[in-house]
């Protein structure tokens, strides 16, 4: 629930915990680990490319070409 964007409080409630700062303390941890586990599994779909593909692709590196 934590990791889909529900309140704290929300989670605590359905839980059954006493106080959402408990909820907080036990659960942290898991939801870091998703956020980082979400992080990498896009960083998957985004194409790199290196300095050398960028500064050719817009033709600073070999300037305007001056051949016949």
């Amino acid at each position: 629930m934590l990791a889909s964007g529900a309140p704290i409080k929300l989670v605590a409630d359905v839980l059954g915990h006493a106080s959402s700062s408990f909820t907080s303390d036990v659960y942290a941890v898991v939801a870091e680990e998703l956020a980082e586990a979400a992080a990498v599994a896009v960083a998957a779909f985004v194409p790199r490319r290196t300095r050398a593909d960028k500064i050719d692709a817009v033709g600073s590196i070999h300037g305007p070409s001056t051949a016949s």
